[in-house]
């Protein structure tokens, strides 16, 4: 999954943070540019 604007918008950051919180699997952000996050989901065991 590719998030933009991620550290440009408040607003962004904030709802994708809630949303990766209430995920019961840890999930890393890997920054692509000043304002993209890209997120790999995890494989299951």
């Amino acid at each position: 999954m590719i998030i933009d604007d991620y550290s440009d918008f408040l607003g962004a950051r904030k709802a994708v943070d809630e949303y990766l919180g209430q995920l019961e699997v840890p999930i890393m952000l890997h920054r692509l540019d000043t304002c993209a996050r890209l997120i790999v989901k995890p494989g299951e065991a």
